[in-house]
């Protein structure tokens, strides 16, 4: 925590200044000082490193999300984008944007700019990634001031994920490849489940959705849709696809339903009814699902933002796309 020992200047705004302007000057992409009621702050940083690795994992999917608990002091919003690195099986950070804004006109400053660094080399790992920047890199410290954030970014944070750091931890056996042993694990306890007669518990909507009880926690019930590869468990936004959603696909499987052909016919639904929009200048598809989100498709590599598609199924989206 040596860093958020330094101050540059008593008043955070001052500090905040005096280092996207000058000491962070060639990281600082994007920045837009705060005038109440003019406009926001947005400090964009992106370093080196970071550039190479996105334009290494510019196919994979991109995560894009925001967290506003205890990072600032101001309650102002901190997004990363995060893409997934097949080899560390894990979320690695591209970019950071601070704003005390939190509008759609941000996050259009934040991904422009990052495509004008990037020359258009082209989104969950984002809530482990923020848990990480609060208890691993701040240690629980709680409403930072600006300036504390920008200068962990750049230190602490910026080494941790420098690519011959990760590499020098595995060697070493402090960081494993965690990504397709959690995978294993959680389809070999579905196929216990199954086995155990727990398919009798999961209750059926449709022929692709259901609820599933949670044998942890008594009386709490999670929804399931097979389809979107969504399941509303803690464990599905942090470590990739959970138990509930492997045993409704094996009961799925059991019941002849080709996943195939229903994602074929709600991609065909999405389609009729006009849910999805052409982004020629930025060369993708925006595509809104019968659950009310929206995922990004490339129209170059045909990635998804979508859950579905992190897990390396032919998505809905995907489909919508290409017709």
């Amino acid at each position: 925590m040596e860093c958020l020992e330094l101050r540059i200047h008593q008043n955070d705004a001052v500090a905040v200044h005096e280092l996207c302007t000058q000491i962070l000057k060639e990281e600082i992409i994007f920045y837009q000082e705060l005038k109440e009621g003019v406009q926001p702050l947005e400090i964009i940083y992106q370093n080196e490193a970071q550039r190479k690795r996105m334009m290494k994992l510019a196919e994979n999917v991109v995560f894009l999300d925001a967290t506003y608990k205890g990072l600032t002091a101001y309650g102002y919003s901190f997004y990363a984008l995060v893409a997934r690195d097949e080899q560390q099986g894990r979320g690695t950070p591209l970019s950071y944007c601070i704003s005390s804004d939190d509008t759609g006109e941000v996050v259009k400053i934040f991904l422009r700019s990052l495509k004008t660094t990037a020359e258009n080399h082209g989104f969950d790992f984002c809530p482990r990634f923020f848990l990480g920047m609060k208890y691993h890199f701040l240690g629980g410290y709680a409403n930072s001031r600006v300036e504390d954030l920008l200068i962990l970014l750049h230190g602490n944070v910026t080494m941790f994920y420098m690519s011959n750091y990760l590499d020098e931890l595995e060697k070493i056996g402090r960081l494993k490849n965690m990504g397709g042993q959690r995978e294993d694990k959680s389809k070999l306890t579905a196929e216990n489940m199954l086995k155990a007669g727990l398919d009798q518990t999961v209750q059926w909507t449709s022929s692709t959705e259901c609820t599933v009880p949670s044998q942890t926690a008594f009386g709490t019930i999670y929804n399931v849709d097979i389809v979107n590869v969504v399941c509303n468990c803690p464990a599905a936004t942090t470590r990739g696809m959970c138990k509930h959603v492997h045993l409704d696909e094996l009961i799925a499987s059991k019941r002849n339903i080709d996943l195939t052909v229903e994602r074929r016919s709600e991609a065909m639904n999405v389609f009729n009814a006009e849910q999805y929009f052409y982004d020629i200048d930025n060369n993708q598809v925006e595509v809104l699902s019968r659950l009310g989100n929206v995922s990004v498709v490339n129209l170059t590599s045909f990635k998804c933002t979508c859950f579905a598609n992190s897990h390396g199924i032919h998505c809905v989206c995907v489909m919508v796309a290409k017709w």
